[in-house]
């Protein structure tokens, strides 16, 4: 009875192990993420500008060549691998952009990225054992959240990376696997946690902001649900937001439990990675 007690007492009234330290005002940070935003969308279309280049000269100049590079083994539809390439190169050039520009800021206020964002097991005591357990935890309620969404009035989620992925085959499901299960957990995580989540949760504490939440745990709250929507809407699928949202709060607020991003990037390379297995034995 006791142990139930802690346990309960532990999941209402965790440790928060995060500090809310970070050095910028809302306005600063507001700011940084626009500008990152434009790293970002021009980074991710670097390679299709690229890409298109080839095209133009390819096609004038070496027609049969551009032909069967660009082509699948059928002569009539895209190189799936092609597109699986330009699709990885899109996402990390974005992506990269987005957090070089990230970095230069930090570095110019002269600030550790890393250190600010908590990229490490300090909190944790350096053990990978906490880290563990707190993924499995967190991922076991992922998984409790999505079956109770499935009995609500919503529409089938419609997941197009995960049509496109059904498409694929040998090296280029694996290169697929890869961006999901590896690319885009630590991409976004140091993204959407390490950086919006974090300048969030403080500047929603101080001046003005910090009056309208009233209390630190509100202001917590509020930046997991700012976090959580940007997740959300980054990918791109309405019917898929209400399950994606749920996965950055739940995100969001591993981190700030635990004190160290490597919890949220944990979970989220176990999810997409579950995913992509569960995928490719649907396929079989």
């Amino acid at each position: 009875m006791v142990k139930l007690t802690r346990f309960i007492d532990a999941v209402l009234h965790p440790e928060i192990r995060l500090k809310a330290d970070f050095p910028w005002s809302f306005g600063k940070m507001a700011k940084t993420y626009v500008v990152a935003s434009v790293f970002y969308l021009v980074g991710s279309l670097l390679p299709v500008f690229a890409f298109t280049a080839f095209l133009a000269v390819g096609v004038k100049y070496f027609p049969d060549l551009t032909g069967r590079i660009v082509t699948g083994p059928d002569g009539n539809s895209m190189n799936m691998a092609l597109l699986v390439g330009l699709t990885v190169a899109s996402f990390i050039m974005g992506f990269g952009s987005e957090l070089m520009y990230i970095r230069r800021v930090f570095h110019r206020d002269g600030l550790s990225l890393r250190q600010s964002m908590a990229f490490n097991l300090k909190s944790l005591g350096g053990s990978w054992w906490a880290v563990i357990w707190r993924v499995l935890a967190a991922f076991a309620l992922v998984l409790v959240v999505d079956y109770l969404l499935d009995f609500l009035p919503l529409p089938k989620a419609h997941d197009p990376a995960a049509e496109f992925a059904h498409q694929l085959r040998g090296w280029s499901f694996f290169a697929f696997a890869v961006l999901a299960g590896v690319c885009a957990p630590f991409f976004e995580e140091l993204v959407f946690r390490g950086f919006l989540f974090n300048v969030c949760r403080t500047s929603f504490r101080q001046g003005r902001l910090g009056k309208f939440f009233r209390n630190e745990r509100f202001a917590d709250y509020g930046a997991m649900l700012v976090s959580g929507v940007a997740f959300a809407a980054a990918h791109m699928s309405p019917t898929g937001f209400p399950a994606l949202l749920v996965m950055g709060v739940v995100l969001a607020a591993l981190y700030r439990r635990s004190g160290s991003l490597v919890c949220p990037i944990l979970l989220h390379a176990l999810n997409n990675i579950t995913a992509v297995v569960l995928m490719y034995l649907s396929m079989k």
